[in-house]
């Protein structure tokens, strides 16, 4: 076969994936797609299914490649200098192209999966030494809980007293886990955080704790907890200020604003 047509067979070949992604997308609109615990329809739903069929072969990555070809076969046919090239030295340097770009994906991919791991890791540990687990009900799982832990049914947040550390573990779509260790204060520093950020939650808690407050920024970012007080029984108090993101700076989300705590039975 003549290595031009051959050439245009896998043009048309590289765009069925985006055919695949319109398909998906028209599937979630007419039968549903579920998300975020909801089933969408519709617009939605074809928005939700197209993304998702989208971000699936970027991950593995048909996409990127199938844009990569079709950019480098543009270039070759519509630039004058690059189409006098013999198409048997073209390919192997476009080809190199594509595998430095299909790499740099590979590895962002990678580097996500390292930070899940050490991020399921260490909510694996606290859950192992938290003196109090409460739970609430952002999500309730049909699946062994977040991260696959079986003793974790809903988003909870965990408490350990020994360290004075309180640890987030929760999914929104997303598997994610946070702590935060708290320093003793004062009332006149608690008094300063409850008039500069806005109470999120209070949540009891069992002995040696008595309560937790958590607190937002503003009103339009209310799901996001930016600072946290835990009055202990004994009256003592233990605070964190200016939680964020350590690579972003960005205020930690929680989605606590919205919730309801599973308060424990006397039996339990």
């Amino acid at each position: 076969m003549d290595k031009q047509k051959a050439a245009k067979i896998i043009l048309i070949i590289s765009f069925i994936p985006y055919g695949l992604v319109i398909l998906s997308g028209i599937i979630g609109a007419v039968f549903g797609v579920d998300f975020c615990f909801d089933t969408d329809y519709g617009w939605d739903g074809f928005l939700i299914g197209a993304l998702g069929a989208c971000i699936s072969m970027i991950y593995i990555p048909i996409l990127p490649a199938c844009l990569i070809y079709q950019i480098i076969y543009l270039i070759r046919s519509k630039i004058g200098v690059i189409k006098k090239i013999p198409f048997k030295k073209f390919l192997p340097v476009a080809g190199g192209i594509a595998l430095v770009i299909i790499g740099v994906i590979l590895v962002n991919n990678f580097e996500y999966e390292i930070g899940a791991a050490v991020q399921k890791n260490a909510a694996k540990n606290m859950l192992k030494r938290a003196e109090e687990k409460i739970e609430y009900d952002m999500a309730e799982y049909n699946l062994d809980g977040i991260f696959g832990f079986k003793d974790c049914i809903h988003d909870c947040i965990l408490v350990d007293y020994d360290k004075n550390e309180v640890g987030l573990l929760y999914s929104a779509g997303l598997d994610e886990y946070w702590s935060v260790r708290l320093v003793p204060t004062d009332s006149k520093t608690v008094r300063n955080i409850e008039s500069k950020y806005i109470l999120q939650a209070e949540i009891p808690l069992d002995l040696p704790g008595k309560r937790l407050l958590t607190f937002s920024e503003n009103p339009s970012n209310s799901h996001r907890t930016i600072a946290m007080v835990m009055e202990m029984s004994d009256g003592s108090v233990l605070y964190a200020d200016e939680i964020r993101e350590p690579d972003t700076g960005y205020v930690r989300y929680s989605g606590l604003n919205s919730s309801i705590f599973r308060i424990k039975d006397e039996e339990e």
